[in-house]
């Protein structure tokens, strides 16, 4: 689902800020009339659902990790070291 996504919403989501990130840590956080339409507003609804059934066992990323991502995303590579 994420290629269907605006460049911006995703870029956001790797850094470790936006609406799906938000979602995942804390359900509910942000209002679903922030959730946009098509494949923005299905994503946050997973992410509201995921955070929730998740709790306090999901783990936020290490900024190290964060930054791994957002350069797999951004330039299309993969470091087989993480």
């Amino acid at each position: 689902m994420y290629y269907r996504l605006n460049p911006d919403h995703l870029d956001d989501f790797v850094r470790g800020r936006g609406v799906m990130y938000e979602l995942l840590k804390n359900p509910g956080s942000v209002q679903s009339d922030k959730w946009g339409t098509g494949p923005f507003r299905e994503c946050c609804q997973y992410a509201d659902r995921f955070g929730a059934s998740a709790g306090s066992s999901l783990q936020v990323l290490r900024v190290e990790h964060l930054l791994a991502l957002a350069s797999i995303v951004r330039e299309s590579t993969f470091d087989s070291q993480l």
